[in-house]
């Protein structure tokens, strides 16, 4: 194994620790809640085609299908849980550090990727998210892979190599276009500014990026022809409509939703920002244009979304580090934190949180509400007996939490109601003073904060039994 190599995996698990405390926590978030619920279905069903439930995403048209499968595989291996629905990513998210340490290494030096990995272990928001079922994390592993031997293709003198390398890349660049689709469009745009400001003779670099172009066009085509004969719902052309035209040009406001994503960005990483203020071209050109050029791509892109989602802030965090590391080593870090001391600094912090978060009496996170929990006995009690779907009441078309957890952590699907319920179980979101509203034919079985279960008489004698053995 080469020494780059070693020290890559040194960070990748050095920061796995960091990272990995949240695989045991209780519960899930909403848009993982999802994503999970689809990969259960595709470990239990298998098939080409995944949606969530028969009233939500019946049919899932906001991005391509390979997370739903890699996780779904997980399911079948370890079960489907809380827990290994944060497995995936875990490992994707830590071996993106050994991706990018091997191609910052290789590019800038070790002192550059040193400080780089050590400004990524402490990023809460990029770190944090690891052991998250989010589509970032997923495809932005992806992309580092694809960019460090799009880079050693630019290197390679033997023709054979080239072409390796070329292809490995070409098939990680794949990898991350059927994990978020268009998203990947600044992914594109940065391997191709790479090239730009390559060292490497231009024919090299000509060749080397029209060599790259055709075979991920190719792999990319073959892959879409493939679930496309194969899979019923013609998911390509609502995805792209979707895309493109509908998502792409939701924001209502461009310039103002640009400037509070980067808001954004800099309220969840501002010590970064602020060291990264320090980095000057002057100390290298090529990594200064390299980490600005990615971070503009990433930041603008997503920012064009008009949405403050933290997650979308994801892909844009690595290159902030970069420029981290530029500003440290700008104001001397290295001369008081040599490159062993920093490794052995960082080995004892990941410990030493490791051991506190898997000690300490709080969550590193809000829990769900706790309705999708405590609800779960009497839930599971009634669809032994028979029950196949829920209706809700007061739960609004665009409230996607509700249903996506319902589907997740119940097993059920749910019927949002705009008229008063058939005999059946209903689920009531309480109002702004906690009351419900009386709901003739129907009782209450179990009560929460913020939703409330009610059963008809057919379903009132099982539901009361399994909440009484659930008190005991």
């Amino acid at each position: 194994m080469k020494d780059t190599d070693r020290k890559a995996l040194f960070w990748t698990f050095v920061i796995f620790l960091v990272a990995s405390p949240r695989l045991m926590e209780d519960g899930i978030s909403l848009d993982p809640a999802i994503y999970s619920t689809m990969a259960r279905n595709f470990a239990e069903n298998g098939g080409w085609r995944i949606g969530a439930g028969k009233y939500f995403f019946p049919d899932f048209p906001d991005h391509p299908y390979l997370f739903p499968w890699i996780q779904g595989l997980f399911f079948r291996v370890f079960g489907a849980s809380d827990y290994t629905s944060r497995l995936p990513n875990l490992i994707f998210g830590s071996f993106t550090v050994f991706f990018l340490f091997r191609f910052v290494f290789r590019n800038f030096g070790e002192k550059v990727a040193n400080f780089f990995a050590l400004a990524t272990m402490v990023t809460s928001p990029f770190v944090g998210r690891f052991a998250t079922a989010y589509l970032e994390v997923t495809y932005f592993f992806f992309f580092a892979a694809s960019l460090d031997y799009f880079d050693l293709a630019l290197g390679a003198r033997a023709e054979k190599t080239f072409w390796r390398y070329v292809a490995i890349s070409a098939a990680w660049f794949t990898a991350a276009f059927f994990t978020k689709g268009i998203a990947l469009l600044p992914g594109l745009a940065l391997l191709f500014w790479w090239g730009w400001l390559s060292e490497t003779e231009r024919p090299r670099v000509l060749k080397t990026l029209g060599s790259w172009t055709a075979v991920t066009v190719a792999m990319c085509g073959a892959c879409i022809g493939l679930q496309s004969a194969n899979g019923a719902y013609p998911f390509w052309s609502g995805y792209f409509q979707r895309a493109l035209f509908t998502r792409a040009t939701q924001s209502k406001s461009l310039w103002r939703g640009e400037a509070l994503f980067l808001w954004l960005i800099f309220r969840l990483h501002a010590i970064h920002v602020l060291l990264a203020l320090f980095a000057r071209p002057s100390q290298n050109r090529r990594l200064f244009w390299f980490a600005l050029g990615g971070f503009l791509l990433f930041a603008l892109s997503n920012g064009v979304l008009g949405m403050q989602y933290h997650h979308y802030t994801y892909p844009a965090l690595p290159f902030v580090n970069l420029l981290t590391a530029m500003g440290l080593l700008k104001l001397g870090a290295d001369e008081k934190l040599t490159l062993e001391i920093s490794r052995k600094v960082a080995f004892r912090a990941a410990i030493a949180f490791q051991i506190f978060w898997n000690l300490a009496p709080i969550p590193m996170r809000k829990k769900p509400f706790v309705e999708f929990i405590r609800f779960r006995t009497p839930m599971l009690a009634m669809k032994q007996a028979g029950l196949t779907e829920l209706q809700g009441l007061d739960l609004t078309e665009t409230d996607w939490l509700y249903p996506a957890m319902s589907l997740w952590y119940w097993k059920l699907d749910t019927k949002i109601l705009t008229a008063p319920p058939v005999p059946g179980v209903v689920v009531v979101q309480r109002g702004d003073g906690g009351l419900v509203p009386s709901l003739p034919g129907f009782r209450a079985c179990a009560l929460g904060p913020r939703y409330e279960l009610w059963v008809s008489e057919r379903w009132w004698d099982i539901c009361f039994r399994s909440t009484q053995a659930l008190k005991k």
